[in-house]
C-alpha cells in the first residue's frame, strides 16, 4: 500500500515537473521569437535608414549640380549678351 502511495506522488511530481518544464519551453519559444523579430524589425530599420540616407545624398548632389548648371547658364547667356 504505501508502495503504491509513493508511486503515485513520484508519478504526480513527475508528472508536474513535466508539464511545468512544458510550458517554461513554450514560454521560452515565443521569447526567442518575439526577440527575433524585434531584431529583424531594427535591422530593417537600419537598412531603410541608409537607404534614405543615400537618397537625400543622391537628391543633394543633384540640386548642386542643377544649381552649377542654371549659374552656368546664366554665365553663357550674359557673355552670349542674351540677358
Amino acid at each position: 500500500m504505501a508502495h503504491q502511495m509513493v508511486r503515485e506522488v513520484l508519478n504526480t511530481i513527475s508528472k508536474d515537473w513535466y508539464e511545468r518544464c512544458r510550458i517554461i519551453s513554450e514560454e521560452k519559444y515565443e521569447l526567442d521569437i518575439q526577440s527575433k523579430l524585434a531584431h529583424a524589425r531594427k535591422e530593417e530599420r537600419k537598412e531603410w535608414q541608409g537607404v534614405v540616407a543615400k537618397k537625400d545624398a543622391i537628391i543633394a548632389n543633384n540640386k548642386a549640380e542643377i544649381a552649377n548648371n542654371k549659374a552656368e547658364i546664366a554665365r553663357l547667356r550674359k557673355l552670349a549678351g542674351l540677358d
